[in-house]
């Protein structure tokens, strides 16, 4: 699983979910490949020492995942084609598993560095 890669690499590993009033329709493979793969693009460039976190949340109607690394963030050049079938990152398949549940995907790169990739998906209802 990440959390055992993280520990052997000495990667913090963060979590935090406030979903409990949340329901969302997804296929749960479909999404757990989707967010691993964003995760692996993240231990690949987080270093012993430094931390990757995910986090969720109620928003506007959507179910709100972040994952943030501390790695360098994403060159400038690449924002446009990072979710391409042929990129050399699994990132396209993050990107179609979340396209699929009319949801949307999307990068930034973070002031003091590292990479954010948020996930937006939209919630059923609210409990």
């Amino acid at each position: 699983t990440v959390q055992v890669l993280c520990v052997e690499r000495q990667i913090q590993f963060v979590q935090n979910f406030d979903t409990d009033q949340v329901i969302v329709s997804v296929e749960k493979q479909s999404m757990i490949a989707a967010i691993v793969a964003i995760l692996e693009n993240a231990m690949q460039v987080t270093q012993s020492g430094q931390c990757i976190e995910i986090r969720s949340s109620h928003k506007g109607g959507r179910l709100e995942t972040t994952i943030d690394d501390q790695g360098p963030g994403i060159a400038p050049d690449m924002m446009d084609t990072l979710f391409e079938p042929f990129s050399t990152s699994r990132l396209s398949i993050a990107r179609s598993a979340i396209d699929s549940h009319r949801g949307e995907i999307l990068v930034s790169n973070r002031d003091g560095g590292g990479a954010r990739f948020t996930i937006l998906l939209p919630c059923l209802a609210e409990l």
